[in-house]
């Protein structure tokens, strides 16, 4: 799902936004950068950059937009963790 909605390619071309949210939240615990990953993304969502993802969903009535943040949000996670160990 994170590949064929075009969910990876909006987080890979957008990371440096994505990022910068998530460091004016103060992060502390995994946890906290997994929740907020979500809402990162969620709160973005009406950006034109994810026009891609809105036409997969339209065109795949099965698929909703929050299951595609949600995994989308695993993806920037696990990105952002690896920038930052120390909050494993």
């Amino acid at each position: 799902m994170l590949t064929e909605s075009g969910m990876k390619n909006i987080i890979d071309n957008n990371i440096d936004k994505f990022i910068a949210d998530l460091e004016t939240a103060k992060l502390t615990t995994a946890l906290d950068v997994e929740e907020k990953s979500y809402y990162v993304l969620d709160a973005r969502k009406e950006e034109e950059i994810f026009n891609p993802l809105k036409t997969f969903i339209y065109n795949n009535p099965n698929l909703d937009i929050f299951s595609c943040l949600y995994v989308g949000s695993l993806y920037l996670r696990e990105y952002y963790l690896r920038k930052h160990p120390e909050l494993k």
